[in-house]
């Protein structure tokens, strides 16, 4: 964890700062994870599901983001914390 931090850092300053920093969260209360676990089952038994929905969720808003930038995009860095 500590070299992917540096290499966060040195990039962050290769590009001379972010402009953006946002937090989200899964929430197992998603539609999609619960149309997705069987009769009985929560989100906690199916963390499997739960992954694959964040990560949809997660590449939209980039590329949502994305769609709103007006000027060139250099990089994006995230992490994931479980």
């Amino acid at each position: 964890m500590q070299q992917h931090l540096q290499d966060a850092l040195t990039i962050n300053h290769f590009y001379e700062g972010g402009d953006l920093f946002i937090t989200i969260t899964a929430n197992p209360s998603w539609p999609k994870i619960k149309d997705a676990l069987l009769h009985g089952q929560t989100a906690s038994d199916r963390p499997d599901i739960v992954v694959r929905v964040f990560h949809v969720k997660l590449n939209s808003l980039i590329k949502e983001i994305r769609r709103g930038v007006s000027s060139d995009w250099a990089a994006h860095l995230y992490t994931i914390e479980f």
